[in-house]
């Protein structure tokens, strides 16, 4: 293997390591902004009553809702190495990826029925944190495999074989 390909193979592992924690922040940020911060204040939410939290519940949530998270960023070809432009000409792709995956995690949290069941609240919060957590941590990453890649050594070796006329 050659050693640019072991390190796109690296940043490769990396994005995704990093996507999975970036996922899952979001989804339990999202929980913590409903339930325990009190920045939603109850007089907004009398006309949707929820009951009260099960932290396991909303954490296995999370776990599954990065792994299909994961899955929608390898469809959509996200963990392609190299990265080539500006990180700005990738953040169409980034929020179509995460908006798909929200909306496949909401499905999919609505069709399992739990009890109590999940929040409405915490699922549409959930978009904005899960999209804000992957942007920071992406262009993170990107300046990094930028940076990296620039102080990689370049030696060309060149072999010329000729006869003499």
């Amino acid at each position: 293997m050659r050693r640019r390909d072991t390190f796109d193979l690296a940043c490769s592992a990396a994005a995704v390591a990093a996507d999975a924690l970036a996922v899952f922040a979001g989804f339990v940020l999202a929980e913590w902004i409903r339930f325990e911060s009190g920045w939603i204040p109850h007089a907004l939410l009398r006309y949707f009553p929820e009951p009260p939290p099960v932290r396991d519940l909303y954490v296995y949530g999370a776990i599954v809702g990065a792994l299909l998270m994961l899955l929608i960023f390898r469809a959509l070809g996200l963990y392609v190495r190299p990265q080539l432009g500006q990180f700005s000409e990738h953040i169409p792709r980034i929020v179509r990826a995460t908006g798909l995956g929200i909306l496949l995690a909401m499905a999919l949290a609505f069709v399992i029925r739990t009890e109590p069941p999940f929040s409405r609240t915490v699922v549409g919060l959930s978009l904005g944190t899960v999209l804000f957590c992957v942007l920071v941590e992406r262009a993170i990453l990107f300046q990094a495999e930028i940076g990296a890649a620039r102080r990689q050594q370049s030696r060309n070796r060149i072999l010329i074989l000729g006869t003499d006329a």
